[in-house]
């Protein structure tokens, strides 16, 4: 080595130190504008699923793949990754943008998977009548009687669970007193190899809420197992 050779300075640890902190620094700030603009358009998503009649109409499409025949898109919700929501009801929108009091709804959700939803599989099994595995899954139905329970298929093949109930169904915001009493069929869709749970429920007034339930006549309505097969046929909640 030549000792007249000029000495190659070397860089302080905290050089690289600083490289380091700032390259993360970098990818935090990176992240969080990221994460904003995620938030923002979600934000956006979330107003314009509620508001906005095409978007509505592609919730819908996304979601289930298409509406059923004669129903339209009330109001939808998506958080990617989080959850999906869409009601539907079987009255034409206002010309305000509004919607008419309907007599039959459907509601429909995907949420991740949790330790309620997980429990509430032994309702549509059989196992268990209790709907509390429900309500902590967001399906606030009180099944006051079991009218009937069934799998069915969609025309694509998905397998669907279903769970006839007379009682009531709870909304957020609706004060106990104003709960009517209807025909409310639970759904439970199956999709294998997804961690996601997707329910629906189909509901309607209880035409006769005095009448017995051993009297009441099904056929027609949400619990007519012939009307369910039809009324998920079209439905692709799993995707094509």
């Amino acid at each position: 080595m030549d000792p007249n050779a000029p000495v190659k300075q070397q860089r302080s640890p905290l050089f690289y130190v600083a490289i380091g902190c700032g390259g993360l620094m970098a990818l935090i700030l990176v992240g969080f504008a990221v994460a904003g603009l995620l938030l923002v358009r979600a934000g956006k998503g979330l107003v314009e699923g509620m508001t906005d009649p095409k978007q509505k109409a592609a919730n819908v499409q996304k979601m289930l793949g298409t509406a059923p025949a004669g129903y339209y898109p009330v109001v939808t919700m998506s958080v990617p990754l989080f959850m999906d929501m869409a009601l539907l009801g079987d009255k034409e929108p206002l010309e305000d943008g509004g919607f008419a009091d309907f007599d039959k709804g459907f509601m429909y959700f995907r949420i991740i998977a949790n330790e309620q939803s997980n429990k509430a599989k032994d309702f549509f099994d059989g196992k268990d009548s209790d709907t509390s595995a429900l309500k902590g899954s967001g399906v606030n139905v009180d099944a006051k009687d079991i009218l009937r329970r069934g799998a069915l298929k969609t025309s694509n093949g998905t397998n669907v669970k279903y769970v006839a109930t007379r009682g009531t169904m709870d909304t957020q915001g609706q004060r106990r007193e104003e709960q009517k009493s209807g025909l409310n069929t639970v759904m439970y869709f199956e999709c294998p190899g997804d961690t996601a749970v997707r329910m629906g429920v189909w509901m309607m007034r209880d035409l006769d809420p005095s009448l017995p339930t051993d009297q009441l006549k099904l056929e027609g309505t949400v619990a007519d197992e012939a009307e369910i097969v039809g009324f998920i046929q079209p439905l692709t909640p799993c995707g094509k």
